[in-house]
């Protein structure tokens, strides 16, 4: 395995993989909406054409909304989330390596040009001394004017509990971060807005109209009002000035 040693991993996702398999893929009533959901905007903020590096790929389900990259990457800690991962999204991958996040380096080098790096939920399971190195190497291994696009939870408690297994930071806290690390942040929109822990749990055992229509009310107040949601979107651009060109 390759990796860093100042990193910390928070969460087994080889245990998890082989429990639950390919779980995000899987995922019905609720989570399966608010995961939809996540994808297509994290797409919807992606330029067509564009080489990207899919920094914890997991079982490939970003891959399945990705259709004009040029150039895919994958990037994932788990030897079994890449094992759940489905032919006809390996397929869709240019090169698929394990590693933890702060390995960037190791796999891609000034050569790869990458326009733009994606993290899907991933975010939140490094240490914030890892966040810092992280974000870091990505303004580094990415083009000038390059794209950082990933989804984040929100922390506060009116919205959700924080998960015991990551190092949920608040948005203050993060955004801080990404100026630092040489990003301006360009948008952050809310993905998905909350409804009671019960319909969530029922909807994900029976097929449910009446829920589904209060999850898109739900999701409808938090585009322009990001805390109003479970999780957020962020599209962050490297700013002019640094190495790459």
């Amino acid at each position: 395995m390759h990796g860093n040693d100042s990193y910390a991993q928070l969460k087994n996702f080889n245990r998890e993989y082989a429990t639950k398999g390919a779980y995000h893929l899987q995922a019905k009533g609720f989570k399966q909406w608010w995961l939809r959901d996540n994808y297509e905007l994290i797409v919807s903020l992606v330029a067509g054409g564009d080489t990207i590096l899919d920094v914890g790929c997991g079982e490939g389900a970003l891959a399945g909304y990705l259709t004009t990259a040029n150039f895919l990457y994958g990037l994932d800690i788990s030897e079994e989330a890449l094992n759940a991962m489905p032919d006809q999204y390996r397929l869709k991958y240019s090169k698929v390596c394990i590693g933890n996040m702060l390995c960037l380096d190791q796999f891609f080098s000034s050569d790869d040009k990458i326009d733009t790096v994606i993290c899907s939920l991933a975010l939140m399971y490094l240490l914030p001394t890892d966040v810092e190195i992280f974000l870091k190497k990505v303004n580094q291994l990415l083009m000038i004017g390059g794209k950082f696009i990933f989804s984040y939870p929100n922390v506060y408690p009116r919205v959700r509990a924080c998960n015991p297994e990551a190092a949920e930071l608040t948005w203050k806290e993060l955004k801080k971060m990404l100026l630092k690390a040489g990003f301006n942040v360009q948008l952050r929109q809310g993905i998905s807005g909350f409804i009671p822990n019960d319909l969530v749990k029922q909807s994900e055992v029976e097929e449910d109209n009446r829920i589904f229509n209060l999850y898109i009310i739900e999701r409808g107040k938090v585009k322009h009002a990001p805390d109003y949601s479970y999780h957020y979107g962020v599209l962050c651009q490297k700013k002019t000035g640094g190495k790459r060109k």
